[in-house]
């Protein structure tokens, strides 16, 4: 299907427009992506999907973010793998 050039622009601000919440949402300015059900604790995968969103949404500054504090917590396993959670009240 192709989609006329509207359509396109309604669909990347649709896009922009839910990054914007979202990341209103759940990430905090260090680059943390916060599971607010689940007791304020992050998961990898919530801070690989942040970083691919910010991708999408060309918001360098929070995929940098995202990514140096994913780097400096979750990245402390001997094999190097990322650790899966991070618990703020275990810190």
């Amino acid at each position: 299907m192709v989609r006329s050039q509207p359509e396109e622009n309604v669909a990347a601000d649709l896009a922009a427009g839910a990054w914007l919440v979202y990341r209103h949402n759940f990430l905090t300015e260090e680059g943390r992506v916060v599971d607010n059900r689940a007791g304020g604790i992050s998961h990898s995968e919530s801070q690989g999907y942040g970083m691919l969103m910010a991708e999408a949404a060309d918001d360098r500054d929070s995929f940098d973010r995202i990514w140096q504090w994913t780097k400096a917590n979750l990245f402390v396993r001997e094999d190097g793998l990322a650790a899966w959670r991070w618990d703020p009240t275990q810190m």
